[in-house]
């Protein structure tokens, strides 16, 4: 999807959820204060119920409080699964119906915009919420999910989550591995995923969270549907006999089936309540992914995986003005002789992850990434709404290779070098909705390219 299509989609949304969220409800109350009896009497009753808005009274108590329905931007909910490979963040929103919410995000990055819809027994059943989510994005990658969610299992502050998701991904960068491959390589591949996943994690406090996961899923790499470029075949093998092996992409037309499992661990003290974000956020994964077919070295996978994530929101002289800060390294290493799946390596370049680059544009075992920015208020329209401007930049590198140990160009591709530091800078402007949702676009530019990003989130 080109620049100019992508931004009227993304207006078309931004409009929607203002427009919706001026609609203020129409109470019983509020009209009682403005009218007399007779005058509420004669409005029709298809106005005031039945609804799912319709205020609620307790007949118990004929001064209690009238339910209010909450404006679109408090009906925001964060769906966050943490399984293999990374842990996935899904925006719900509800528009009224409890059983029906439109969703954002859900699919790894390099998609574009991803939304969708989720059908849900929501407060139906007692002890098990079920769910089902269909999500696109505007690459036309699909996903799907069936989900069920226990809310408390044993107590109140521990939880799990059961789901399968089928993934289709049609034309995803690739440029072979290593920090310092050519743009002349470029290609793409297409993936596709069905994977089993339980988490069983535990809230410690309203901050700390923390579980472990288990997956079991079976994947493939073929060539990617974007016939502007070469046909990765052209280019690379998914055999290790291949010469020279640099043209070697384990898992290429061969797929893998693993099983994963790790524990992970959160202290969220985020506060985006009023203003700018403040506080900080740190987050770590472990990981043990084994392949399940080990019979020739086209499947023989396994990998052991850490990866960990710390933000941290300073305040400048007031609470118009902040530095946001993130650090974030992934470290993949390989177990026995075995490989890693190209498509699963570490993935350096696009949105949030080294922008002004091509998405996906550095695949290596590890990378370390470094992200600053100056995030300035110009219009506040509530305490949690307004319009904010910011100027950042982006430092990172990829290093790892483990697909032979006498190559001099994949020796070369494992060493932590500082000329492979890769820099990019930009601008951009955020209007936060609330504290949960927000609408973003940064221009970014590099060595490479310059380009626009776009976010339903206030960035990092």
């Amino acid at each position: 999807m080109n620049a100019s299509r992508w931004l009227t989609f993304s207006a078309s949304i931004f409009v929607l959820l203002f427009w919706t969220d001026l609609q203020q409800p129409c109470t019983a109350q509020s009209l009682s204060d403005s009218a007399n009896t007779q005058h509420l009497a004669a409005i029709p009753t298809k106005w005031l119920g039945p609804s799912p808005f319709t205020p609620v009274f307790d007949s118990s108590d004929s001064q209690a409080t009238p339910q209010k329905k909450k404006p679109i931007t408090e009906r925001v909910e964060d769906r966050d699964q943490y399984g293999f490979p990374a842990r996935l963040s899904t925006t719900a929103i509800n528009f009224g119906n409890k059983h029906f919410n439109v969703l954002f995000g859900g699919i790894e990055r390099g998609a574009g915009v991803v939304f969708g819809g989720e059908v849900t027994t929501a407060d139906s059943l007692r002890w098990v919420e079920l769910r089902f989510q269909a999500m696109v994005s505007t690459s036309l990658y699909q996903a799907y999910i069936g989900d069920a969610y226990f809310k408390a299992v044993g107590d109140e502050n521990t939880h799990a989550d059961v789901w399968f998701r089928y993934l289709r991904r049609r034309h995803d960068n690739f440029f072979g591995i290593g920090p310092t491959v050519d743009e002349s390589l470029e290609t793409n591949y297409s993936t596709e995923e069905r994977s089993y996943n339980a988490t069983l994690y535990h809230d410690f406090s309203k901050a700390v969270r923390a579980g472990l996961w288990v997956s079991v899923s079976n994947s493939n790499a073929v060539e990617g549907s974007d016939d502007q470029d070469p046909p990765i075949g052209l280019f690379f093998s998914g055999s290790p006999f291949v010469i020279p092996i640099t043209r070697w992409a384990p898992g290429l037309d061969g797929g893998a089936k693993l099983l994963s499992y790790g524990v992970f661990g959160i202290v969220d003290r985020r506060n985006n309540d009023a203003g700018l974000t403040k506080g900080f956020y740190a987050s770590g994964r472990v990981g043990l992914n084994d392949g399940l077919e080990k019979e020739n070295r086209f499947s023989d996978f396994g990998w052991l995986q850490f990866d960990w994530d710390v933000r941290g929101y300073i305040p400048l002289g007031g609470d118009r003005t902040s530095l946001a800060l993130r650090a974030y390294e992934q470290v993949l290493s390989t177990r026995g002789g075995s490989q890693i799946p190209f498509y699963y390596l570490s993935k350096l370049g696009g949105n949030n992850w080294l922008r002004g680059y091509d998405n996906f544009r550095y695949y290596t075992d590890n990378m370390l990434l470094f992200s600053a920015e100056i995030r300035r208020t110009v219009w506040v329209q509530k305490e949690d709404r307004g319009l904010d401007i910011n100027v950042w930049s982006d430092v990172g590198q990829g290093w790892g290779d483990s697909r032979s140990k006498t190559n001099p160009f994949v020796i070369e591709n494992d060493q932590f070098d500082s000329s492979n530091w890769r820099a990019s800078f930009g601008g951009g402007v955020t209007y936060r909705f609330n504290k949960g949702l927000a609408f973003r676009v940064d221009f970014a530019s590099s060595y490479q390219k310059t380009t626009a990003h776009f976010n339903f989130s206030r960035g990092f």
